[in-house]
Formats: C-alpha cells, sequence, structure tokens
C-alpha cells in the first residue's frame, strides 16, 4: 500500500458485513460461508489472521475477547473481518465513518477485541491471496492519521476507567509496536518527524504509567529505558538501525528484482530455443527436405553416370 488512503474492501450480507484489507483477495462465496458460521454461533466477529500469526490464539473456537485482553496481541495481524451489523452500529457507527487513513479498520478491529463476547478467528485459508500488508510512508502527515485513530481508541477506553485500567498496558503496548513498525516503511524525512512525535507520546505515556513493562521484550524494554532518560533517542535509533535496515530491505528488493529479469531473460531464450526445435523438427520430416536429403546422398559414381547420360542427350 501506499501513502494514500486505504479503502476497505466490504461486502455487504444483510445483518453481516465482511471488511478486507486491499492485501486481501477472497471470494464472495467464502463470505457467504463464514456469514453462515456466524450466524449458527450467534457471532459478533469472525477475525481472519494472515500467514504470519503464531498458533498463540486459538482458531475455530468461540471465545470471549471482551475477557481476553492478551489476545490483543493478535490485532497486528487481522487481515479481514467479518462483523454483525448490530455490534458496528452500537460500537463504530457504521462502517463510513473509518474509511480513513492508513488502517481504517483499525479502530473497528479495537472495538471488536474490546467489546466482542462471542468471537472466532479463521485462518487465511478461506482466502485466494493474502499479501504480505506493508505500507510506504512519503508523507509523514499519512503516518499522523494512525496516532490519530490510536488517539481514538484511547479515548473510548477511558470512557470508562475499569476498562481503561484492564486494557491500558496491553493498548499501548500494541501502539508501540506499531509505530515501530510504521518506521521501517518510512522515508528518511517523513521518519524524522515521526520519531520525533513518537517519543513525545511515549514519554507522556511513561509519565502517567500506562506501560506495563512486562509485556514487552527485553529489546523493547531497553529501548523504553533509553528513551525515558533521552526523547532524542528514537531520531538516532531511526538513524542508525531503520535506515540501515531499509537500506538493506531496497537491496534486498533490487536484487530479488534481477533475479526475476534474469529468470524471465532465461525463459523467454527457453521459449526461443523451443520455437526453433520446432521449426527445425518441421522442416526435417517435410517431402522437400526429405528429396533433398535423398540426393545429397546418392553415390558420387551414379551422379557421374547421371550426367554423362544428360550430356549424351
Amino acid at each position: 500500500m501506499s501513502t494514500e488512503n486505504v479503502s476497505l474492501k466490504k461486502i455487504d450480507l444483510g445483518d453481516y458485513v465482511f471488511l478486507a484489507r486491499p492485501c486481501v483477495a477472497v471470494s464472495e462465496e467464502a463470505v457467504k460461508h463464514l456469514a453462515e458460521r456466524a450466524v449458527q454461533g450467534k457471532l459478533e466477529f469472525i477475525g481472519v489472521f494472515d500467514d504470519r500469526m503464531d498458533d498463540s490464539v486459538q482458531r475455530e473456537v468461540v471465545m470471549s475477547l471482551a475477557s481476553s485482553p492478551e489476545i490483543s496481541i493478535a490485532i497486528r495481524h487481522v487481515c479481514a473481518g467479518l462483523y454483525s451489523r448490530s455490534f458496528l452500529d452500537t460500537y463504530c457507527d457504521g462502517v463510513e465513518a473509518h474509511q480513513q487513513g492508513l488502517f481504517p479498520d483499525l479502530y473497528i478491529l479495537w472495538m471488536a477485541f474490546v467489546h466482542a463476547d462471542r468471537a472466532m478467528f479463521a485462518t487465511c485459508d478461506m482466502c485466494d491471496r493474502v499479501e504480505i500488508d506493508t505500507v510506504w510512508i512519503d508523507d509523514v502527515g499519512a503516518a499522523y492519521t494512525v496516532n490519530i485513530t490510536y488517539d481514538r481508541i484511547k479515548d473510548h477506553l477511558m470512557q470508562d476507567w475499569s476498562v481503561w485500567e484492564k486494557w491500558k498496558g496491553y493498548y499501548t503496548l500494541q501502539r508501540w509496536r506499531c509505530y515501530y513498525e510504521m518506521l521501517h516503511w518510512m522515508t528518511e524525512d517523513a521518519g524524522w518527524q515521526f520519531a520525533e512525535r513518537m517519543a513525545v507520546d511515549f514519554h507522556r505515556s511513561m509519565e502517567l504509567d500506562e506501560l506495563d513493562q512486562e509485556l514487552f521484550s527485553q529489546e523493547e524494554k531497553t529501548g523504553l529505558y533509553v528513551l525515558a532518560k533521552d526523547p532524542g533517542f528514537l531520531k538516532r535509533y531511526y538513524l542508525g538501525k531503520v535506515v540501515y535496515s531499509k537500506k538493506i530491505f531496497d537491496l534486498n528488493n533490487e536484487l530479488g528484482r534481477r533475479a526475476e529479469e534474469l529468470d524471465a531473460s532465461h525463459r523467454e531464450n527457453d521459449e526461443l530455443r523451443r520455437e526453433m526445435e520446432a521449426q527445425r523438427i518441421n522442416y526435417e520430416t517435410s517431402t522437400t527436405f526429405r528429396v533433398g536429403k535423398a540426393v545429397m546422398f546418392v553415390p558420387v559414381t551414379l551422379k557421374k553416370a547421371v550426367k554423362k547420360l544428360l550430356h549424351r542427350n
């Protein structure tokens, strides 16, 4: 995906609505089958994982997401979802209000994870194709749409203090990871500005005790500690690690592109050789070729005799 606003693919099924990111290709028949299962199980939400999701979250099992905030680690791997229309009307003001930004389903997904009492996850096998959902960001304004969405999610969670206390650690964890992942898909200019905003946001989160460091990996904890002491850390991190990683990524892409060109060239050469071979076989089996070949192998003495006979005549 590019920096432009991303439009979700939408399939309206009456009491249910299927929403998918552009990286997902799925038939309407498969979605209808998913909706039938949702009706039978009286489900509010069925999330479809991409193939990068590990086995830490069960598939094909009805569960209450609202009572299991730890499952929110899966939000980053949901590439499509089936939602009951009543659920969307209750918690999301429908769908149209969330059709802008890089991740227009982010707010809707969070509402499902926070409020759905009957939900289930399916594998991406139901889809015809699920590509890796990445973003190339060259406009920091587009990146800020994600900040705005996370601010809206926080405002919603804080409407009920008990809900906020229950979810704040997981919310901050997922926001942190989302921002870090986005940094890796930014141009240098956009990354500088976003890193500065990110540092300010998380420095404030630390001051407000919104972080549960037990949820973070050791590497993430190190980053949090440095960030608490020095908000400018992310800029240096960006220049030192992300730009380097991006250059490696670009180099690998370039090598991959050249390899594909060579493969295409080899395929073209192979096809040309096959065509020439077919022409050769066709020519060698022709009557003209067989007669000419026979004449070429007439004994020399016989050829001379024929010439003498022709000369006499």
